[in-house]
């Protein structure tokens, strides 16, 4: 019986620690819609500083409040480009991720020190990658589509 107990409380642990991540991530962007407002974007102006453009998205895109979001990367290409990595122009990488094939036209954004919200302030730097989204699996939904932005993959 105490082996039994000991495993059961060795266990514990990890699936708390799964519980947490599984609850981020989808908190994070849980619908198509909330991952088009946090990650589709047009592309900043011609003459617009990375850093003034990504100050102004995090602000307009509600990810500044109640703390400052460290870090976002804003995709400049049509909604339906994103949408095909979860629907076969990609490889898969385990559970839901999935890396695409096509590279994107991107703005990544991080926070910078010493900034506090409202005010964050973010340095903005572009890339032309790779993806790595978190997709629906399609159970319950007839439609794969982005829920979660991972990573940009160089």
């Amino acid at each position: 019986m105490q082996s039994f107990q000991t495993s059961y409380i060795l266990r514990a642990p990890p699936a708390i620690l799964l519980t947490v991540l599984l609850l981020q991530f989808y908190a994070e962007a849980a619908t198509w819609q909330d991952f088009q407002n946090r990650h589709i974007a047009p592309p900043p102006g011609p003459n617009e500083n990375l850093n003034t453009y990504c100050d102004r998205m995090m602000s307009a895109r509600g990810m500044t409040q109640p703390k400052c979001k460290p870090r976002n990367a804003f995709i400049h290409d049509a909604p339906s480009i994103a949408q095909k990595v979860c629907r076969g122009q990609s490889t898969p990488k385990g559970g839901n991720l999935f890396d695409s094939i096509l590279y994107f036209n991107l703005t990544d954004c991080q926070v910078t020190k010493g900034k506090a919200p409202p005010n964050c302030g973010y340095k903005g730097t572009c890339h032309h990658s790779r993806i790595r989204v978190g997709c629906t699996t399609g159970k319950k939904v007839s439609i794969n589509d982005p829920i979660h932005f991972e990573a940009i993959i160089p």
